[in-house]
């Protein structure tokens, strides 16, 4: 150790690592390795000695550092770089100021971890600083490179990290080893403890036989925390990015595999199941997919998964469960309680999250221990320190314990002291406080404090006591409101307490009013307000609108689920999950005639979008006996026949049916069945080649949709204007409408509908020869949905590229990407439209002609998609 005096306050910490040491040692052998990390140790040491550092470790090739200032770290290890250049040994650097905790000689707390989590992120001969320690330079003291914002492994939000440039050494270096293409989420608590855990996790996950591997083990062990870490740190094996989905709100297993879809940004293709297309669009990539809370879906998500897997074989699972899958891939890790230190460590800084400073000892101590030192258990406990000394917290778990106990067998015996720990949280709760919790169990996916006070009575008041005792979270929603959530266990809990109360008729009662008043708004106000707005509240309310539809079925109340999908309509055409919901309202039970008629028309719609197509003609033949005495109803019928038959491949019927659903719906003024007619009238035109007609009806209907307020619609039927202009070949205007269009749509629709626009205006740019935007549009759309746009990327997407090669004179490459997409359309028995085969006849067909072109294209045809692009 240092005999500098050890910094306190606001300190500056160093972390130094030798980069490959282990095969430095290999390539030097032992005896001048043991040369040149004795000459680092010098030299480091006598840099930092000159800048009064205090050396806190020196464990194997690193060193831990500490400075009274931001500038005295910096200028040490600067005169340490220098003068390890031109050796055979390159340290990386981590910088950060912060006010940790002294412990004897050492130092705790989260400012040691992050100054070690900037050195894990450098690379060899790379110095990198914090945010903290760059405010506390003198100005002009040293130069610096921003790298930008990053989040750093330990989970924490994105901080703004700079480079340190020394003069004579290397400047440039690879990107930063951060965490990057993932939606972990930003954990409520620090990462403490569980270094051998981690560590175990984390190799058995990368072990190149781990297919599927699930932490198991009762609620509040600290599962979820666990698979976070791990797969924070096996993230640079991942390339293609970690996708964390939870699983928490769902309730059918059939919804496992949609909810995935979702996180993943892939919506159904037409004509295709949901689990191919997800196959589709990770097969080949290096992805960790982080399933969390699956127990309760099993076993039926459990042969979902494993089907997944077993078409994506470069694709990882890691899944947190109370229970094992039970498959052949499966690896399973039972995740164990704290280590006694650690749960007590856990303890006293969750108390000083709180404000209260604790010792951990001996009856923090004996507390843990009686809480199995389960992580959940702990922060609950930790939580009552603000009114309650560990002693009373101790003293009133101790005095509940035997009745507040489960004697069933089937319940896991760490699993009855979470229970005990949770209900005496509850019991101390006043009574009020008691019932809003178990009101509040009802969100499947949190709520409003609106929501909280129709559906539970609840005030801000209400929500902050909760907040401050742990037993709900908060977070933001996307249209930036506050947000209310518990965690599973505790709702699960609560949800149970709701029904021995005897109120559960009567709370559930008030979320189905609730879900009926927001949906019946949606419905009533679609085309008078702002939709940007409906469609960001729909999908912040989604687990709860999926909740309402099944809980109320289950009731027996079908009128009141057939309400909630078809108030929903717009929001589901555009998001799904089409199968599931296709799935229930294909049984049904009959409930007023309007209600039926609408649920009859978004189960065409959900027909269209998965591609079934046949059962869809079946449905619509059907209807029309329903329809019979309602004439809107009826028009709208028709526009959907129009459709269906359109790409069954009659276009001329499709016009006749498309006439007259107008013919219908323009007498009584139904604005939106006119314009739907509109739309489906000029596609067909467009079809049949009567370019002029389908631009003018397309443009009516355009027309039609804004004046009413109904921009998606307005978008869609402007959509498909532009395609009649690049059909008709104007692909100029066409590509201006395009680039307006898909502006438009970005934050109206999903990714599908926005990556479709993307591919038109991709074939627009290269018609007017902007090769460059052509690619990037192209890029963009497949980044987007490339699942969705896997076909559509295999023939015209090879296509667009084929014509932008032609336009940059590559034509060999233009030949062999040709001849790819030809081999794709057949095998997909894919139909080209009309707005791109103009530019296959103008600009490729005369490639025939070079005498090159004919071996070209024929090893084009036998070329892999993924190889060609």
């Amino acid at each position: 150790m240092s005999a500098v005096v050890q910094p306190s306050g606001t300190v500056s910490l160093v972390f130094t690592d030798i980069e490959g040491s282990t095969r430095l040692l290999e390539r030097l052998g032992v005896d001048a390795y043991r040369e040149a990390l004795s000459e680092h140790r010098r030299i480091v040491r006598e840099a930092c000695a000159r800048h009064e550092g205090y050396e806190v470790d020196a464990e194997g090739d690193a060193f831990f550092y500490a400075f009274a200032s931001a500038q005295a770290a910096v200028d040490a290890v600067s005169k340490a770089m220098v003068g390890l250049e031109g050796g055979p040994i390159r340290i990386r650097v981590g910088i950060h100021t912060g006010e940790p905790g002294l412990d004897g000689p050492n130092y705790i707390g989260m400012d040691v971890h992050r100054a070690a989590r900037i050195m894990s992120a450098a690379h060899g001969g790379q110095v990198v600083l914090s945010p903290s320690t760059v405010a506390l330079l003198q100005p002009g003291s040293v130069a610096l490179r921003e790298l930008g914002q990053h989040r750093l492994k330990d989970l924490s939000s994105p901080i703004a990290l700079h480079q340190l440039l020394i003069a004579g050494q290397a400047e440039e270096f690879p990107p930063l080893k951060t965490l990057h293409r993932s939606n972990l989420p930003v954990p409520a608590t620090p990462f403490l403890g569980r270094e051998v855990e981690l560590a175990a996790v984390t190799e058995r996950l990368l072990d190149p036989d781990t297919r599927l591997m699930t932490l198991t083990g009762p609620g509040g062990t600290g599962k979820t925390r666990l698979a976070l870490q791990a797969a924070a740190e096996a993230a640079e094996q991942y390339p293609d990015g970690i996708t964390w989905v939870p699983l928490s709100p769902v309730r059918e297993p059939t919804l496992v595999v949609p909810t995935i879809a979702r996180a993943l940004d892939i919506d159904e293709q037409s004509g295709e199941p949901l689990e191919d297309t997800l196959v589709s669009a990770l097969r080949g990539k290096k992805h960790l997919l982080l399933l969390d809370n699956l127990e309760h879906l099993l076993p039926e998500a459990a042969d979902a998964l494993a089907a997944l897997l077993a078409g994506c074989p470069t694709v990882g699972a890691l899944l947190t469960s109370r229970e094992r899958l039970q498959i052949q891939i499966e690896t399973v890790w039972p995740v164990p309680p704290l280590t006694e230190a650690d749960g007590e460590t856990l303890f006293v800084e969750r108390a000083l999250a709180a404000g209260v400073e604790l010792e951990a000892d001996r009856t923090v101590a004996e507390l843990c221990r009686r809480l199995d030192d389960l992580p959940l258990a702990i922060q609950l406990a930790a939580a009552r320190t603000r009114s309650l000394s560990p002693a009373r917290i101790l003293e009133g778990l101790s005095a509940q314990s035997d009745v507040l106990a489960t004697r069933a067998r089937d319940v896991d015996e760490r699993q009855r002291t979470l229970e005990a720990t949770i209900e005496w949280s509850y019991e101390l709760l006043e009574p009020g406080e008691q019932r809003v919790l178990r009101a509040l169990s009802v969100f499947a996916g949190g709520c409003t404090l609106e929501a909280a006070s129709a559906v539970a009575g609840a005030g801000i008041h209400d929500v902050e006591d909760l907040l401050d005792k742990s037993l709900l979270r908060h977070q933001t929603d996307g249209l930036g409101r506050d947000r209310y959530w518990m965690l599973e266990t505790i709702r699960d809990f609560a949800g149970r307490r709701l029904e021995n109360a005897g109120e559960s008729d009567d709370v559930f009662e008030a979320f189905f009013d609730w879900l009926e008043g927001m949906v019946g708004a949606v419905d009533e106000w679609w085309l008078t307000r702002d939709q940007l707005h409906w469609f960001r509240t729909l999908e912040s309310e989604r687990p709860n609108l999926m909740h309402g539809i099944v809980r109320s079925r289950a009731r027996g109340e079908h009128s009141r689920a057939l309400r909630l999908l078809v108030g929903a309509y717009e929001f589901i055409d555009a998001w799904g999950p089409y199968a599931p919901l296709a799935d229930l309202l294909e049984n049904r039970t009959s409930t007023t005639p309007e209600i039926d008629g609408r649920a009859q028309l978004l189960y065409l719609m959900l027909l269209l979008r998965l591609g079934r197509l046949q059962d869809a003609t079946t449905q619509a033949d059907a209807s029309m006996r329903l329809f019979a005495g309602d004439q809107v109803l009826l028009g709208r019928l028709l526009g959907f026949r129009s459709f269906i038959v359109l790409q069954l491949g009659d276009p001329q019927r499709a016009v006749a049916l498309a006439t007259e659903a107008l013919d219908l719906a323009r007498p009584i003024e139904d604005h939106r069945g006119i314009a739907s007619a509109l739309n489906s009238l000029g596609l067909a035109e467009m079809t049949l080649g009567e370019f002029d007609g389908a631009d003018a009806h397309l443009r009516e209907s355009e027309a039609i949709s804004r004046q009413y307020g109904d921009i998606r619609n307005a978008c869609i039927a402007g959509g498909n204007a532009a395609l009649v202009l690049l059909a008709a070949r104007k692909p100029d205007e066409a590509t201006r409408l395009l680039q307006a269009i898909t502006a438009a749509v970005s934050s109206l629709e999903g990714p599908t509908m926005v990556a479709m626009q993307l591919g038109n205006l991709a074939i627009g740019l290269a018609a007017t020869r902007d090769t460059s935007g052509a690619r990037t549009a192209l890029r963009q759309a497949i980044e987007l949905d490339a699942a969705q746009f896997e076909q559509a990327l295999a023939v015209e997407g090879l296509l667009v590229l084929a014509i932008a090669a032609v336009h940059d004179r590559a034509l060999d490459l233009a030949a062999l990407l040709w001849g790819t997409a030809t081999a794709a359309l057949v095998r997909f028995d894919y139909v080209l439209g009309p707005e791109l085969t103009v530019y296959v006849t103008d600009v490729l067909e005369p490639l025939r002609a070079r005498p090159e072109f004919e071996a070209r294209w024929e090893r084009g045809r036998v070329l892999p998609v993924d190889e060609a692009l």
